[in-house]
């Protein structure tokens, strides 16, 4: 599949991604992005305080954000129930609300934007910090590893890379019924950069890029120190708020978070690491002597073992990573957009990088990002990377 292809959507408001795939398919090289702008709404763009903007956010997206923290609620509560089988869902909403007022005082602006979400899309707080915070939560409700299969993370920097520029993504893995509210979000705050990245409906971001240059991703790993604390999107929200490498990196070790995730951050020169993270613990990685790294969802820092739920990888992630490791090995020297998603479009063996599936409770991949921060670029697939163009966007 060619991914060279790239589509600017920097003049529009809203756009379905998919439908792109049949504008390009149907030979209507000449029809711009803003002709299929009414075919579904996978693209918005949200401006002003940070409570505007999750105002704006709400009301555009009220039945998703609902469905989304409906789901995972549901979720939250199966979790829950099968170590404690009486348990309610007023306990689980009693276990969300512990978390708000860490958000209320770490995290002020995006506290506010939580509100705003809650406001526009008339969702209490407590349902939306689950909607949010989900792998967060149920580490919170129960410690142990989840069976999930979850994301896949790349990096390559360097001689490793054609243009000797940092290229780092990932998939996004996720239960397919999430797949329908997967979107791009551009947000213009009153104060603090301008940001594009990849979410869920209702939810602040997962993985994005800010016109600084600072760029942030994460895949999900399982601590045993779960607590009531600051979710994960709300920690990398914050981030995307910095305006320095240094400074975004110290937001994501500062934070007091509510369990663990590893966290990959990119700089405008260049500049990267990764942070493993428990809810108290991290651990600094970083590319290797190739420029090449790879990471899915299991730690592999000597130095935080000791949290993590499982100690050795589950064989779905340490075979994802391995393959993913692999790939970058073999292009190593010519890699480049275009080469990480292939690299995030693998299909080989049993537990594939790039995953498939129609049902609502197996996970997918439903999306895929590499960012280029030297040059404010973020490219993006919604849905798997091996069967829908790339877009790329600027902050």
């Amino acid at each position: 599949m060619d991914h060279t292809r790239l589509y600017s959507l920097d003049t529009i408001r809203h756009i379905d991604v998919l439908d792109l795939l049949q504008v390009s398919s149907c030979g209507s090289e000449n029809m711009t992005v803003q002709e299929v702008l009414e075919m579904d709404r996978r693209y918005y763009e949200f401006s002003g305080s940070y409570r505007e903007m999750g105002r704006q956010h709400g009301e555009a997206m009220r039945e998703g954000a609902k469905r989304m923290c409906d789901i995972r609620l549901e979720l939250s509560l199966k979790r829950a129930r099968q170590v404690q089988p009486d348990y309610q869902m007023a306990q689980v909403l009693e276990v969300a609300a512990a978390h708000l007022p860490f958000h209320e005082q770490w995290c002020p602006d995006s506290y506010q934007e939580l509100l705003g979400i809650s406001e526009g899309a008339g969702i209490a707080m407590k349902r939306l910090v689950v909607g949010n915070g989900y792998t967060d939560f149920v580490d919170v409700l129960v410690r142990e590893a989840s069976g999930v299969c979850e994301c896949t993370s790349i990096a390559a920097t360097g001689a490793a890379t054609a243009d000797g520029r940092l290229h780092l993504g990932q998939t996004w893995d996720m239960g397919f019924a999430a797949a329908d509210y997967v979107v791009c979000i551009k947000r213009q705050p009153d104060e603090g950069p301008s940001t594009v990245g990849i979410t869920t409906a209702g939810c602040l971001s997962l993985i994005g890029m800010n016109e600084a240059g600072i760029c942030i991703g994460n895949t999900n790993v399982t601590p045993t120190d779960g607590r009531p604390g600051v979710i994960y999107l709300a920690t990398m929200n914050e981030a995307l708020r910095r305006t320095s490498f240094d400074e975004a990196v110290a937001t994501v070790k500062q934070s007091p978070r509510a369990s663990g995730h590893y966290f990959y951050l990119g700089g405008p020169e260049g500049q990267m690491v990764g942070l493993e993270t428990t809810a108290t613990q991290v651990a600094e990685v970083a590319p290797d002597g190739l420029g090449l790294y790879a990471h899915t969802n299991h730690y592999q820092e000597r130095t935080i073992l000791q949290w993590a739920a499982r100690r050795e990888g589950s064989a779905n992630s340490v075979d994802r990573q391995g393959r993913a490791r692999q790939l970058l090995e073999e292009g190593c020297g010519e890699l480049g957009v275009a080469e990480m998603m292939e690299v995030l479009s693998d299909h080989a063996g049993d537990n594939p990088i790039c995953r498939h599936t129609q049902d609502p409770a197996s996970g997918a991949s439903l999306a895929a990002v590499v960012m280029t921060p030297e040059e404010r670029r973020i490219s993006f697939t919604i849905g798997n990377a091996c069967a829908n163009p790339a877009v790329d966007m600027s902050p």
